[in-house]
């Protein structure tokens, strides 16, 4: 469209083209508005953080389970506890493992540190008990805890050395100047049912010279109105050999068990004699468990122990 036309300005032909400027105009300083806003942020929306479990306190929940099993000395409690390495040597081992006495009785846990990520080291000491006498040694076992899914397993074990604990530090000292000996001993025995009687706290000793070699003449006699029942045999403890007499007599429902063990000690007979009361369980019938308690105690309590530790602290006077 001519912007003149015969001579006129063409006024339609202006008026366009100032739309079209306003509209491209415009155009620019809109795109350029809105550019320069401050951008618009919609609400963040959080989600919660997962809720951490104390990896160490898992860990440790296990070896504590772990222990405890090892303590009813079954295979079968054991093993949930196990992975690895470790379950394949637990495996091996029968339904039923250790002893009654000694016995594992307790333990504490001496240390823990985190290898990696899903792995700790504790070490565990784990104490040997005699019913009646209480702890005799202990050992450390190493265990190495290692994450298996969402649970903590024991996958490695190593077992120290042995120690062998004496523990009479809290015994009393019984010493005799006239035969030149001391022997320590206990006031009461670490029991519930089984105990001392009085008259053997501190226990009876003898001391016979120029014998240099033990006898004992083996018997055993059942009860009878006359003689209570009896018996003398020769036995070894711990690699020491004594000769043991037991008498038992039984009034108020409790058994007087008196027990004398005799050994060689420096050409001298060394007898050592003391007296138990043995409680009637059937007393307990029906009293909190008691009655299965005492049974219990009666089976693993063992008096040639209690003897064997008293007579290892005898020693002739300097």
């Amino acid at each position: 469209m001519p912007f003149l036309t015969k001579g006129k300005t063409n006024w339609k032909y202006i008026l366009i083209v100032f739309v079209l400027a306003v509209i491209v105009g415009g155009g620019i300083l809109g795109w350029q508005w809105w550019m320069a806003k401050e951008e618009i942020k919609m609400p963040e929306i959080k989600v919660p953080e997962e809720v951490t479990v104390d990896e160490q306190k898992l860990a440790e929940d296990t070896v504590k389970g772990y222990v405890n099993a090892l303590m009813s000395r079954s295979r079968d409690n054991v093993l949930p506890y196990l992975t690895g390495e470790a379950k394949e040597k637990v495996q091996k081992r029968p339904p039923f493992f250790g002893i009654s006495n000694p016995h594992l009785g307790s333990f504490e846990i001496l240390s823990s540190k985190k290898l990696d990520t899903n792995e700790f080291e504790f070490i565990v000491r784990e104490y040997d008990e005699y019913t009646g006498y209480g702890i005799i040694g202990y050992n450390d076992e190493t265990l190495i805890v290692t994450k298996v899914g969402k649970k903590y397993l024991i996958s490695s074990t190593k077992t120290g050395e042995y120690v062998d604990i004496k523990e009479t530090a809290d015994w009393k000292t019984y010493r005799n100047e006239e035969y030149g000996f001391e022997i320590k001993y206990p006031e009461k025995l670490n029991t519930e049912f089984i105990s001392l009687h009085s008259k053997s706290v501190p226990p009876k000793m003898v001391v016979s010279s120029n014998i240099s070699q033990l006898v004992c003449e083996e018997f055993e006699r059942k009860s009878t109105v006359e003689f209570p029942t009896a018996s003398q045999k020769k036995i070894t403890v711990e690699g020491e050999t004594y000769c043991r007499f037991s008498g038992a007599e039984g009034t108020a429902g409790t058994t007087y068990v008196t027990y004398r063990y005799s050994t060689i000690k420096n050409e001298k007979q060394i007898t050592l004699e003391f007296t138990l009361l043995y409680p009637d369980c059937g007393n307990y019938y029906g009293i909190d468990n008691k009655m299965e308690k005492c049974r219990r105690e009666e089976d693993v309590f063992d008096p040639d122990i209690l003897a064997h530790q008293m007579l290892s602290t005898f020693r002739f006077l300097e």
